[in-house]
């Protein structure tokens, strides 16, 4: 019978770092031997390259070891982010690539890592925007910082938190954190006024449903508010309106959310459809809106600055 609790197979690396011409080996703290040259170790790392100078004993081997304090999985992930012919693995969890970039550009002295690290992580910001703001703020990269904290925009401030985005956060001190909770909270409350008073906006022909003359009792005009435009007060009707209410509210959970929002456009679709008026382009004339919205939201949104101190 299988034992479900069997141990993990033993960490075994793979090219270039099983190479049998080279000439050191960096043994990890669990006993994982990384074959590599010295030449390239040294010319990467000041800190290799003075270990390099210091005199070896007499009964040294043939191939030197070199201890580590990192583990095989940690060494691997740090050796790939820069060593020739190695190839990175796409799919490492960032808490690893974290660790093993503060690891080689601070103990090891590689600074020259930030900027493929950069590349290699802005890829992910759609993806885990919150978890790498915070290795940003560790590694005091305020341009990636800022674009991860516009990047989490997309979401709602209760999806901040998650077993690996907590074990980002927890590596950086309150003030940051509460800067990118701020932040938030501002573009928050600056996104969803757009939507709140239309101050901004110059009515149109192509304003949803704001000329409908029908006297469809399906098509009430807004009975307890008027929405103020650039060119005058004008009424609009009931279910623009509502369509405008949900849009506060989703720019105020999310100010960087898709205003193309399948469900909120085919409900406002339906709703100016019950009116033969409002329902004559009236999807072609939301969606028009919508991008006018989010043009004017995100110029607003480029004047709210990240209060970072670092």
């Amino acid at each position: 019978m299988s034992d479900s609790h069997a141990a993990a197979p033993p960490f075994v690396p793979t090219s270039p770092f099983d190479d049998p011409g080279a000439d050191v080996i960096l043994r990890s703290s669990d006993g994982v031997n990384f074959h590599v040259h010295r030449l390239i170790l040294s010319v990467a790392s000041p800190f290799f390259k003075q270990m390099f100078t210091l005199p070896q004993p007499a009964s040294e081997p043939d191939i030197p070891v070199m201890p580590v304090s990192e583990s095989a999985i940690l060494l691997n992930c740090g050796l790939r982010l820069w060593y020739p012919g190695a190839d990175p693995a796409a799919d490492e969890e960032l808490e690893l690539v974290c660790e093993a970039l503060h690891v080689f550009i601070h103990k090891y002295d590689m600074p020259f890592l930030t900027s493929m690290a950069k590349i290699r992580l802005r890829p992910r910001l759609e993806e885990a925007p919150v978890a790498i703001y915070a290795i940003a703020c560790r590694l005091r990269w305020m341009d990636v910082a800022v674009e991860a904290a516009q990047a989490a925009l997309k979401l709602p401030i209760r999806d901040f938190s998650s077993r690996q985005i907590d074990s980002q956060l927890s590596a950086i001190n309150t003030d940051m954190y509460q800067a990118l909770l701020h932040y938030h909270a501002q573009c928050g409350a600056i996104a969803s006024s757009a939507t709140a008073d239309l101050a901004w906006y110059e009515v149109s022909a192509d304003t949803p449903g704001a000329y409908c003359t029908g006297a469809d009792p399906h098509c009430p005009r807004n009975a307890d508010k008027r929405y103020l435009c650039s060119n005058g007060e004008k009424p609009l009707r009931r279910w623009f309106v509502d369509y405008l209410g949900e849009l506060t509210a989703l720019l105020n959970r999310t100010p960087g959310g898709k205003l193309d929002n399948p469900d909120l456009l085919l409900k406002a679709h339906k709703g100016s459809h019950l009116c033969p008026y409002c329902g004559k382009n009236g999807l072609e004339r939301i969606v028009k809106f919508s991008a006018l919205l989010d043009a004017h939201i995100q110029k607003d949104l480029d004047s709210i600055k990240l209060n970072l101190d670092f």
